[in-house]
């Protein structure tokens, strides 16, 4: 299962569109969840990477991990095989991850 993480300014459905991830997923058969910053969380849809509450058990991180861990469940994905990869506030917010989770 890979998480992808968009960056400010984006949403999942243009992130999905811009990587091709979707098709190289049904090419090598795993599972691609796309988690989405709302915009009533921020007018640019940025992570809140830069916001230590983004580092707490109730921040943005832990929401993301929130989301791996039930959806990992619910496919059937071993933890082992679960990973994420971001662009922009994305790829800050998974600094986060990695260092809290």
């Amino acid at each position: 299962m890979l998480v992808m993480l968009h960056g400010c300014k984006q949403d999942p459905e243009t992130f999905a569109i811009g990587t091709r991830m979707n098709e190289l997923a049904d090419q090598e058969g795993f599972i691609v969840l796309y988690p989405e910053q709302k915009r009533v969380a921020n007018i640019y849809r940025c992570w809140h990477w830069f916001n230590s509450t983004a580092q707490r058990g109730d921040g943005e991180a832990a929401l993301i991990a929130g989301i791996m861990r039930e959806s990992s469940t619910a496919h059937a994905v071993h933890p082992t095989r679960l990973t994420y990869i971001g662009l922009s506030s994305g790829r800050h917010i998974t600094s986060i991850m990695r260092a809290c989770y």
